[in-house]
């Protein structure tokens, strides 16, 4: 059976294995969350994106996973110790994230609520065309924030 998703993939098909395959790889390995920037000086306000991140030592297996996922930025890590090994990370942020997330979704176990929340962040957005958030809008990606950092508590 071939799993698609124009918008995600162009046309392009990928068989379900493999992205069930890329869902259990984000459940056991990867970081679904929200994440705060200090504040825009333009905007006088704090910016926010969902960010899906993917980090191991074995490149194969993300490389993989980027095929699968056709989207996001797969880069070295920073190594903490010089007696670790070198690190590769597969990052997705905002829409990226939200796509890739939409496809894994249906095979989610670990990371399953995660992702919901993480969707349900993502209707926060709306075009602005520039101008600056309402207090509103930014509370209420604030409460997605915290809920998601409860969430990994909590697992």
């Amino acid at each position: 059976m071939i799993c698609a998703s124009p918008v995600l993939f162009g046309g392009r098909g990928v068989r379900e294995v493999d992205v069930a395959w890329a869902a259990g790889i984000v459940d056991g390995e990867g970081h679904i969350g929200v994440y705060k920037s200090k504040i825009h000086r333009s905007h006088q306000t704090v910016k926010y994106g969902l960010r899906l991140k993917v980090a191991m030592t074995h490149l194969e297996t993300l490389t993989k996973l980027h095929a699968v996922l056709g989207v996001g930025s797969l880069h070295p890590g920073v190594v903490r110790k010089s007696t670790y090994r070198k690190v590769w990370v597969l990052d997705l942020c905002s829409r990226q994230a939200e796509m890739a997330i939409r496809l894994l979704l249906p095979y989610l176990v670990t990371k399953r609520e995660e992702a919901k929340v993480g969707l349900e962040f993502q209707t926060t957005f709306t075009r602005t065309g520039g101008r600056k958030l309402t207090t509103e809008t930014v509370s209420m990606r604030d409460d997605f924030y915290w809920k998601l950092r409860e969430l990994k508590k909590a697992s």
